[in-house]
């Protein structure tokens, strides 16, 4: 039998003393293993991002976590308009992956506001 979960830095986001989420420190999932400092994204603000972007392109989701989580380096709008897709990639997926949202909840979360969506399109 195993113990109780227990509170710990593994579980909840590190918050400052204002209630803030604190950046973290993080490894790029790329070749050179390249380090950028995030805010973690909360399980609520991920779904607010899908839910705005429902009917955009993943490149305005893509562009809107950047812009909003990645703190250093700090990009423009424009930076990331023309950064190379696989540094996006990387850092969205990595922004996501320390954030604590794995594919597989990702993609339910897409699914369940997909269909919330088309349900609110065809009732209107």
């Amino acid at each position: 039998m195993t113990g109780f979960l227990k509170k710990s830095k593994e579980i909840l986001f590190e918050r400052d003393e204002t209630g803030e989420l604190m950046p973290e420190i993080i490894e790029l999932a790329t070749e050179r293993k390249e380090k950028i400092e995030i805010l973690p994204i909360c399980r609520a603000e991920i779904k607010k991002i899908f839910k705005k972007n429902i009917d955009s392109t993943d490149n305005d989701t893509d562009k809107e976590i950047i812009l909003k989580y990645c703190v250093n380096p700090k990009f423009e709008e424009e930076e990331i308009t023309r950064m190379k897709p696989y540094m996006v990639d990387a850092i969205v997926g990595s922004i996501l992956w320390a954030s604590g949202l794995k594919e597989k909840s990702l993609s339910k979360t897409e699914e369940a506001l997909t269909k919330k969506s088309t349900e609110e399109i065809i009732s209107n």
